[in-house]
């Protein structure tokens, strides 16, 4: 409510602060800071933060005060440590490394992927202390990156806007920081510049890097930054060589929300007068003039921010007959996999579980009959594990064989690993809390039984299996004796079997479940099933996984028919999934209406 009338005011580095209240009497309400020493290339080489995130926490906790962070990001390798300027403690700098951040966005299975991933979950963990501290941040990470001095700049605007997407995605979605309030800062004369923008959805505040001499009116900057945004976005004086003068932000109406100077030179040879000008102002914000704190709310996702509701309409995914998804959030990312031929499987890719992008096949079967893939990521050995169906050459024509696959990424490519159970389909891998590995999968023989397999490591079973479930209710024998697509889910100490039962190919096809207090069984049939069937212009939902949207919530992955007919023409939906307060799920199911997305 103050924004527009005064401004908040801040300063780099505690030292700094303290400096400006010995010579004013007034400590800058915010302070501005660094996550560069967190930086992992640079720790490896012997920098010591030195407890600096818990000093931040305790500064907040004595008085108040509002933290700003920028992370100048020594780049993760290839660092050329020679002396001129291309020191390893300048690896920040473009100069100073020949890491190439277009490359390696383009290389996600690649080593400097990784690493690239490796540092922000080092700066994730320093951001969580403050979220359990109920400290929000004002997180204004790649600044300056049109200037291209540093590198995540150096190649233009497209790495950087991935970049920034990828910071985000990990950050708020992986990590689940929602203390982050995302501050877009730019050179002065990167303002206007919309290609590096990261977009409204990305962005909170912006807040552009100001050089510009001693007591400048900045009145160009500011009407720059109007024009650009429009008034969507609150503007602030990210980092600045000199504090703003009060008389000028009035003349010329630049109300910036908050200004931090930088420090050495720029902060300490301002005169005294100036310093008691700026921070004695009526219009200027100290930290003794703060208000009392109160817990903040959480950020919310750009798919939930007010103004900014997104939706989603059913199917998702209608590309060759899409079905039996199954979907692995990693690294922030979602990856589904569908049935969609009978040669191999094809890989989509997104951000929010609504707006997938088809890759290349990560797995290839001439064997045929590939279906309903389970995939999984074992975080031992950081592999991704394919558990597939395809057609046992020994056993034609109705012969089947569940098989295991492996890669290094989710977009593969797998290397076939051989078979786990001849006779089997729809195999589908749980990891219980305390890291025992369930392989549970449907026998033909027998008629659809469902197994449980101890597995000692995600390729190798572990004693005998154990029958569990088969068919035996009306529903599961509408068009077959069928229970399969097994699917397990823990809540409060209870294990939900689910599963689809009759014809995968008629309008019938429904999921139920069944519950027991162990993996193994025995289990009970829900006596609510289906709970999810045909009715409304729905037909044959089924053959599900579940995976949490960026939300927070829990969603249902699954298939549906396109009409009552008896055939394949089938594609990929998604809908919410929860659980009453007796324990009980329940699914909404929607086609063609514009429903919340995740």
């Amino acid at each position: 409510e103050l924004y527009g009338r005064k401004t908040l005011a801040g300063q780099q580095d505690f030292e700094n602060l303290a400096w400006i209240q010995k010579q004013t009497g007034r400590e800058p309400a915010v302070a501005a800071l660094d996550f560069m020493d967190y930086s992992p290339s640079r720790v490896e080489h012997g920098a010591k933060p030195r407890g600096a995130t818990e000093k931040a926490v305790a500064w907040v906790r004595a008085g108040g005060g509002i933290l700003t962070y920028c992370w100048h990001w020594n780049a993760p390798a290839d660092l050329l440590d020679q002396p001129g300027g291309q020191e390893w403690y300048k690896g920040f700098y473009t100069k100073a490394t020949t890491f190439d951040i277009a490359a390696v966005l383009a290389d996600p299975a690649g080593e400097r992927y990784r690493l690239l991933l490796r540092d922000i979950d080092a700066i994730a963990a320093e951001l969580r202390k403050f979220a359990d501290a109920d400290i929000p941040i004002l997180w204004r990470p790649l600044h300056e990156a049109q200037g291209g001095w540093f590198w995540w700049g150096a190649k233009g605007p497209e790495p950087l806007v991935q970049l920034w997407h990828l910071l985000y995605r990990r950050l708020t979605r992986h990590h689940g920081l929602h203390n982050l309030i995302w501050v877009y800062s730019p050179p002065s004369g990167g303002l206007s510049a919309s290609a590096w923008y990261p977009g409204d959805e990305w962005v909170d505040i912006v807040a552009p890097d100001i050089y510009a001499g001693r007591r400048p009116s900045m009145s160009a900057e500011w009407e720059s930054a109007q024009v650009a945004y429009g008034g969507r976005k609150l503007v602030a004086l990210g980092e600045g060589g000199d504090p703003p003068d009060p008389e000028l932000m009035r003349t010329f109406q630049t109300r910036w929300s908050w200004f931090a100077t930088w420090g050495g030179a720029f902060i300490r040879d301002a005169s005294a007068e100036h310093l008691r000008k700026v921070f004695l102002d009526e219009d200027v914000i100290t930290r003794d003039e703060l208000p009392a704190w109160t817990k903040p709310s959480p950020q919310p996702d750009p798919a939930s921010a007010p103004g900014l509701r997104r939706t989603y309409r059913n199917p998702i995914i209608n590309y060759g007959g899409a079905a039996d998804p199954t979907v692995l959030l990693y690294e922030g990312t979602y990856y589904l996999y569908p049935t969609t031929d009978s040669r191999g499987y094809d890989v989509f890719v997104s951000s929010d579980l609504v707006h997938w992008e088809r890759k290349p096949k990560c797995f290839r079967d001439l064997r045929g009959g590939v279906w309903a893939p389970d995939v999984y990521h074992h975080a031992e050995d950081g592999k991704i594990y394919l558990y597939y169906t395809a057609n046992d050459p020994d056993r034609r024509p109705r012969g089947k064989l569940v098989g295991v696959a492996v890669a290094d990424h989710p977009l593969g490519p797998f290397e076939d690993k051989g078979v786990l159970v001849k006779g089997a389909i729809d195999a589908h891998l749980f990891r219980d809390d305390d890291g025992s590995l369930y392989l549970y999968y449907v026998m033909l023989p027998g008629g659809f039984q469902n197994f449980v397999q101890p597995m000692a490591d995600p390729l190798t079973p572990k004693g005998e299996p154990k029958l569990i479930l088969q068919p035996s209710e009306g529903w599961e024998r509408r068009h077959g004796h069928v229970t399969e697509g097994p699917w397990m889910l823990k809540r409060n100490g209870v294990y939900y079997y689910m599963y689809s039962g009759s014809g995968a190919n008629g309008p019938d096809y429904a999921i139920g479940y069944a519950t027991a207090t162990s993996p193994t069984g025995p289990f009970t049939k829900h006596p609510g099933n289906p709970i999810a069937q045909r009715g409304n212009g729905i037909f044959g939902p089924g053959h599900h996984c579940t995976a949490k949207g960026p939300d927070g919530r829990l969603w249902l992955i699954y298939h549906q028919k396109n009409t009552t007919k008896v055939d394949w023409d089938r594609f990929v939906t998604i809908d919410p999934l929860w659980f009453d307060d007796k324990g009980i799920i329940h699914i909404r199911l929607s086609r063609g209406t514009d429903e919340p997305a995740p």
